[in-house]
């Protein structure tokens, strides 16, 4: 019944026994705001149109007519019903929602609008998703530029400046490179950290597509555990290894 509730498709008797229902399910209130806001926004989803320049002289026309009582009354006489031919037999859409025909109105409505607040539900979830994950990343990359105790490792190699912003005892660090060229299509950057950059196999902290050089850094330990840091490009997707000699590496020491 949400979706006919969300279009105020339902009669007295049916509002009342869903609205009572409401004040006892939180999903069902929820899926009837989200509905109600996809209505709200189903007026924007196609172009505007200019109207005719008599629809509004037209449409007062009808009213009119609709208003004016009829100047002789006349009995209304018997007559032969002839079988409907093709174009009296089609009901208009709007006929539907009158007389006998509004159930099945009032359930073609909620299975169109249910439709599209799904794909349009699913989609808003999708963006504020990304929101999500885009503010809390920013707050990680305020909170390690800012962190009291953080630290700021700085390189420059290769035309390339890099500043490192880690703190120790965190599994994060913010790197910032400039002069990063584009890695090329079907390429990606990855970045490694390593205990001591020779004997152990370095970890993977990042696989990023662009070179954009601003890039949140996840470890599995805390940074003060490793002790080399390098970049290299890979193929699309990242590689479980270096496959390149590294464009960018060095030493850096996050103390705790």
């Amino acid at each position: 019944m949400a979706p006919a509730y969300a279009l105020d498709a339902l009669d007295e008797h049916e509002t009342a026994q869903f609205e009572a229902h409401l004040a006892t399910c939180p999903e069902c209130t929820q899926i009837v705001s989200e509905m109600r806001s996809v209505v709200a926004a189903l007026p924007l989803t196609v172009p505007l149109v200019e109207p005719p320049a008599d629809l509004k002289q037209r449409m007062f026309d009808r009213i009119h007519a609709l208003e004016s009582p009829q100047s002789s009354p006349r009995a209304v006489e018997p007559a032969v019903v002839a079988s409907p031919g093709p174009r009296q037999s089609r009901r208009s859409f709007f006929s539907i929602f009158t007389g006998g025909g509004f159930a099945v109105g009032a359930a073609l409505a909620s299975l169109v609008l249910l439709l599209v607040t799904g794909g349009m539900v699913l989609q808003q979830r999708g963006q504020i998703a990304d929101l999500q994950g885009q503010l809390a990343q920013r707050e990680a990359v305020q909170a390690l530029v800012n962190a009291p105790d953080g630290q700021v490792v700085q390189m420059q190699q290769r035309g390339m400046e890099v500043k490192l912003f880690a703190d120790p005892d965190s599994e994060r660090a913010y790197i910032v490179i400039d002069g990063l060229p584009d890695p090329g299509q079907g390429r990606d950057y990855q970045i490694w950290l390593s205990p001591d950059g020779k004997n152990l196999q370095p970890v993977s902290v990042g696989v990023f597509p662009d070179n954009s050089g601003r890039w949140l850094l996840e470890a599995d330990k805390p940074l003060s555990s490793y002790r080399w840091i390098g970049l290299t490009e890979e193929p699309e997707g990242g590689s479980p290894k270096p496959t390149s000699k590294p464009l960018m590496g060095g030493e850096f020491q996050p103390e705790s």
